[in-house]
């Protein structure tokens, strides 16, 4: 995580690492053990990062950085994604796919905005290094984040061998984090995991490599491009564009339950780094956003598109001559905003499944709060806390950081097992205790939706049985059996 210098109050220390933290815990490490076991190029990564950073021409003792964009489209004839259509059999005269590309869903048309993938190399004054690695995959796949540690491990011990011209990135297993924008009108075919093929295409090797060899070179971008920098934060509030996903319910049992849609976290983070390679003219490089927002604004046009994360990112960009790299929040419960859940109707906040023109509306909003926290960050604003159970549209910032150049890095990771009270993963609001009630409920697609039509079945059955099934349900999690609470 960053950390300020000793000097900074312990709130600011505590926020700044918290942001980078943040990053950590909302995306998918890398694992261990996945070293190449080279054998003809001499010297390990340990080595190499024991040596020290790799050289930049810039004097020891400030805080460094660089950032790259790659770009990360693949190719027409791959699916668009899960808001692609899914296609008829295959064979069936529409279209000749001879390299199959598109399986379960349907091949892209053409092209909104480029695919993206954009990393962030810092290292502190204490030599220590990190890199965030943003891209526009659907979720973060720990295979693939292996393979880019693999192929970061590769180029470093060619530099060390003299094979590769260029610095070493000194990024491991250990330091690199990755973050997804969670887009939907992008190809995904990186993970082999079963799951995720309900909603995207399969596992494509191809595909796999692809990313990963575009993944690490941002990486490596970003690191030829380390100059010295300063640092600052702002949190602020924004909730202008989104609106609590799910929103309010009624439960089973016929009580509130959900949230109201305006719960959402309320607020925007931005991480700011300005070039001070000429420190009487600091000027801005690149900035670490993070929002949780729920990419879907076009859905149904077969075109790869960077969604809301792009459109905003485009003008943030022009307008500051930055380089942005994206993270979310809370991306799962998080959505645009639509009808009047949140927003009155002359404010015009019309967002979910609305098209490219309020597309464009939202990133000008979003690109707005990014202007707000740069001001507040520039002018060092006194912050004011906000309540998370009633977050505020406006007003002061929530927290600032003041610029630092002379940050120190460090990094945490953690793996988390799931919690013994949910032994198996559950995909729905079907609550388990309906069950032992013959409320038997099928999770539906529209997930997190139960449907409550198999009751006319389960009903009879447990009328009919000579003991009292309803009580089972109780005396299972009273001995303390992980029955999950819903599935």
């Amino acid at each position: 995580m960053l950390v300020t210098p000793s000097r900074a109050r312990p709130r600011l220390r505590a926020l700044l690492a918290f942001l980078l933290a943040g990053a950590l815990v909302a995306t998918t490490g890398v694992g261990v053990g996945t070293g190449l076991g080279t054998t003809d190029l001499p010297g390990s990564v340990e080595e190499i990062t024991a040596a020290g950073p790799a050289p930049t021409g810039l004097p020891a003792g400030g805080t460094r950085a660089g950032v790259a964009s790659v770009d990360a489209s693949w190719h027409l004839g791959a699916s668009g994604g899960q808001f692609s259509e899914h296609q008829a059999p295959p064979g069936n005269g529409e279209y000749v796919d001879p390299f199959l590309h598109a399986k379960r869903k349907r091949p892209a048309r053409g092209v909104q905005s480029r695919i993206l993938t954009r990393a962030m190399v810092v290292e502190g004054a204490n030599g220590e290094r990190v890199a965030i690695v943003g891209n526009d995959l659907y979720l973060p796949n720990d295979l693939l984040n292996r393979r880019v540690a693999q192929l970061l491990e590769q180029h470093d011990l060619a530099v060390a061998a003299g094979l590769e011209e260029g610095p070493a990135t000194g990024i491991t297993e250990d330091n690199l984090a990755v973050t997804v924008s969670h887009n939907h009108n992008s190809a995904f075919y990186s993970t082999p995991s079963w799951g995720t093929w309900i909603f995207q295409d399969v596992f494509d090797l191809r595909f796999y490599e692809y990313m990963a060899e575009r993944m690490a070179q941002a990486v490596i971008d970003a690191t030829a491009d380390m100059r010295e920098v300063r640092i600052g934060a702002a949190t602020v509030p924004f909730n202008e564009i989104q609106a609590h996903t799910i929103g309010p319910k009624i439960a089973d049992d016929g009580t509130p339950a959900g949230q109201p849609f305006a719960h959402t976290t309320g607020m925007m983070t931005v991480v700011r780094v300005d070039d001070i390679s000429d420190p009487s003219r600091p000027t801005p490089y690149a900035n670490w956003i993070t929002l949780g927002l729920h990419p879907e604004w076009t859905w149904g046009y077969d075109l790869f598109s960077g969604d809301i994360t792009h459109a905003a990112m485009r003008i943030i960009d022009r307008e500051l001559g930055t380089t942005t790299v994206m993270s979310q929040r809370e991306t799962g419960s998080s959505g645009p905003h639509k009808d009047l859940r949140v927003h009155e109707p002359h404010e015009r906040r019309e967002f979910q499944e609305s098209g490219w023109q309020q597309l464009d509306v939202g990133a000008r909003l979003w690109a707005d709060a990014v202007h707000r926290a740069y001001e507040a960050i520039e002018t060092g604003e006194e912050p004011a806390p906000s309540d998370p159970h009633a977050p505020r549209r406006d007003g002061p910032p929530i927290e600032v950081v003041p610029f630092a150049s002379d940050l120190d890095v460090s990094v945490a990771s953690a793996r988390f097992a799931p919690p013994w009270s949910r032994p198996v993963p559950g995909v729905s609001n079907c609550n388990t205790a309906s069950l032992f009630h013959g409320d038997w409920r099928v999770p539906v697609l529209g997930l997190p939706d139960c449907n409550d039509d198999a009751a006319a079945v389960g009903e009879p059955v447990v009328d009919g049985t000579p003991f009292e099934e309803r009580e089972v349900y109780d005396q299972l999690k009273e001995a303390g059996v992980p029955v999950p609470e819903s599935y």
